[in-house]
């Protein structure tokens, strides 16, 4: 699946859905050019906003030179993907120079989706239709307790840092269940390199769940082995390596692992490392944000600084019962598409704090 369709997607669904009445989808197409990413676009469409949205979509066939047009009816009878694309969709669609500056197009365009809001009796998709379909859809996912991942549309999400610092916890908090195993204990928990998938709010992840420095038993060399194998794994997909710090103290051993964390990661990953705190539950019993739990400490601070604020924080005692996962899938996304955030409707972390970020 293409990725960008994917992404920017799960962004609207998340960003405007609850928040707007929606017309129309539009479904762009090249024309002669059907594939079986535009095919498993439509499906995962259709998985993420429910059955309704079909009511809704409207297939837009771009080309590039006009005799391109005289090929549609042609494509259309011979060619049985693209019939059955259609038929999904009602039948609705139309044909668009590429660059969408021919008026005459525009204008049927518009005439199309007039008649598709008064055909739908001037109903629209709305944010209730997409939390039923969230429903139906995370209840599918709980009874299976698995779903079908798209290589090419999910996001690794790779946990670093020292012992118990609360990596399989917050790995457990990213996919809403008790996956990784997480308990209290002096010695180190994670031996080796797990790796679990599921999916936030339909969006599919897969989550890497590394042993930490300072571990009590395998030497330096022995992480550093199993974590670039990881590394070469996931460098050619969409990233997000997440070093996890405990929100209670910032000490020269956080620092020395934030250096090899760097050091193991490369210039070239720095802009898709995000710092995740844990123990958000505990800044809240202090009645602490994280903005302040950071710039109590100068070398905390100049560190998130260096991220350029890339940082969110976890509460990993509400497995399952709270956004936290969504919130930082956003923000890593929104960064993505380079979308500044609107710090007038600033987000709640797992510290039950608002976000400035």
């Amino acid at each position: 699946m293409r990725r960008n369709f994917t992404w920017t997607v799960w962004i609207i669904s998340l960003e405007l859905v609850n928040e707007n009445e929606i017309n129309v989808f539009i479904f762009a197409v090249r024309l002669g050019q059907l594939t079986n990413d535009d095919k498993m676009s439509l499906e995962w469409l259709q998985r993420v906003f429910g059955d309704k949205v079909l009511k809704f979509v409207m297939i837009l066939f771009t080309y590039e030179r006009e005799d391109e047009c005289n090929t549609l009816k042609y494509n259309l009878k011979k060619n049985p993907d693209l019939q059955q694309l259609l038929e999904k969709c009602g039948g609705r669609y139309q044909t668009c120079n590429k660059m969408m500056n021919n008026r005459s197009e525009m204008r049927d365009l518009m005439k199309k989706i007039e008649h598709l809001f008064n055909e739908n009796q001037q109903q629209c998709y709305t944010g209730e239709m997409f939390n039923t379909a969230s429903i139906r859809r995370k209840e599918l996912e709980s009874s299976e307790h698995h779903c079908e991942m798209e290589s090419n549309a999910q996001l690794n999400f790779i946990l670093l840092g020292k012992k118990q610092s609360g990596k399989s916890a917050s790995g457990n908090t990213i996919l809403g269940r008790k996956v990784f195993l997480s308990k209290k204990s002096s010695k180190s928990v994670t031996w080796d390199v797990d790796v679990k998938s599921g999916t936030v709010d339909g969006f599919p992840v897969t989550v890497y769940d590394t042993p930490g420095f300072c571990h009590s038993e395998l030497t330096e060399e022995e992480i550093q082995q199993k974590l670039k194998k990881v590394l070469q794994k996931c460098d050619s997909g969409p990233c997000a390596f997440l070093p996890v710090i405990k929100a209670d103290s910032f000490t020269e051993e956080e620092i020395r692992t934030m250096e090899k964390t760097e050091k193991l990661l490369g210039e070239k990953h720095l802009e898709k490392t995000w710092i995740l705190f844990t123990r958000g539950d505990e800044l809240q019993d202090e009645n602490m944000t994280i903005n302040e739990f950071i710039n109590e400490t100068k070398a905390l601070k100049k560190l998130v600084q260096k991220y350029d604020q890339r940082y969110h924080v976890f509460n990993n005692k509400t497995l399952g019962h709270s956004d936290q996962a969504r919130l930082l899938l956003v923000k890593i996304l929104r960064r993505s598409f380079g979308i500044k955030e609107d710090r007038s409707s600033a987000e709640t972390d797992g510290s039950n704090s608002k976000s400035t970020k």
